[in-house]
């Protein structure tokens, strides 16, 4: 047999150590009330007899857990855009990287300048940005359904804010875009 035989018919789990996907698009359909199908969850379960395997989500912890649990995942996942890991069995947080309330106020004044909703880190409603609170420290701020019109306005703002990084996602509102904050590494 020749080596490059022998390689193809190596099983993928003892070439890698571990599998991280992502979750909306990837593990499932890009919407609110997605969750992975069964051929998945049995997929997930047979490579975890060989490997560790994790997600890694732009959403926050309570909007992934269900999922993360339908898959049956029990080492560390990555939640809230990187900015948190958590054992996803005791929902202990391993690590997480918060912003400071400069940052988070420096936040709020470009959000407030729109009409969207926004939600903190563990949020679990969110509320117009005139109304929301500046309860202390958070990991990750989201902006929601903002229009394609505003889109590089808001981004631009938030991205001159020192020590912070913001991204746009895909919404699940048709033509528009998500904003994630959090602090840069």
């Amino acid at each position: 047999m020749s080596q490059s035989q022998a390689s193809h018919e190596t099983p993928f789990c003892t070439k890698y150590k571990a599998l991280i996907f992502d979750l909306d698009g990837t593990a499932i359909p890009n919407r609110p009330d997605g969750m992975p199908s069964e051929n998945l969850v049995n997929v997930v379960t047979e490579l975890q007899r060989n490997m560790r395997v994790c997600a890694a989500t732009g959403r926050a912890w309570f909007n992934s857990k269900e999922i993360i649990r339908k898959l049956g995942l029990y080492d560390p996942c990555i939640v809230s855009g990187g900015a948190q890991i958590i054992e996803p069995e005791s929902e202990k947080t391993l690590w997480q990287k918060a912003m400071g309330q400069p940052q988070v106020e420096s936040i709020m004044t470009v959000a407030r300048q729109f009409p969207y909703k926004m939600s903190f880190s563990d949020d679990e409603i969110a509320g117009p940005a005139e109304r929301k609170l500046i309860q202390g420290l958070e990991r990750i701020i989201y902006i929601l359904s903002v229009s394609r019109k505003d889109t590089d306005v808001i981004l631009g703002q938030i991205r001159q804010i020192p020590a912070i990084t913001a991204y746009e996602t895909k919404s699940w509102t048709p033509d528009h875009c998500v904003f994630s904050a959090e602090l840069r590494n």
